[in-house]
């Protein structure tokens, strides 16, 4: 059986291609999150895949897929919203066209 042996340059070629598969796998929940109001995680997505891709890139794909699924779950969320009741003695009046 031939030995099989790769040289430091072919190992940078296949770490950059990981890396820039990984940049590709992580533009998805980047354009999602700031599509859809969740910047957050939109790079903390961005960010976390090219980390991961750095290492390996089938830990990219499936950390780029769960975070685009947990922006798209976030934003389809209804936010909650607060109103609080201004204060009585402001000096301005409210006129509508039930008190006329």
């Amino acid at each position: 059986m031939d030995e099989f042996r790769i040289t430091f340059q072919q190992l940078q070629y296949v770490w950059i291609a990981s890396l820039l598969a990984s940049v590709l796998f992580g533009t998805f929940p980047l354009v999602a999150g700031l599509k859809l109001g969740v910047r957050k995680y939109a790079y903390i997505g961005f960010i976390g895949s090219i980390l991961l891709g750095a290492l390996a890139v089938v830990l990219a794909f499936p950390f780029a897929a769960v975070m685009h699924w947990l922006i798209v779950r976030r934003a389809a969320q209804p936010s909650e919203v607060i109103v609080e009741d201004a204060p009585a003695a402001t000096g301005s009046t409210f006129t509508s066209a039930e008190n006329s």
